[in-house]
């Protein structure tokens, strides 16, 4: 999906808004996360401050259909 880099990006914003949209729409989108993506969702989760958005990123990754190399990072 096209939207995916863009999303990951504003990942890492220094808005917590922002980075709120960006895991809304990544769990919207139900985006299947290569195993580095993956990998660094997972290390924003860990690294995130914001509880709401830490929240709609662990349903995002909850509900994203990866393959089996993707979830071996997780």
């Amino acid at each position: 999906l096209a939207a995916l880099p863009g999303l990951l990006e504003l990942l890492e914003d220094a808005d917590n808004q922002v980075r709120r949209s960006a895991a809304a729409g990544l769990e919207a989108l139900g985006a299947r996360p290569d195993q580095a993506q993956a990998a660094g969702l997972v290390g924003l989760v860990a690294d995130e401050r914001d509880s709401a958005a830490r929240r709609i990123l662990l349903r995002a990754l909850g509900r994203a259909r990866t393959d089996a190399g993707a979830c071996s990072a997780i």
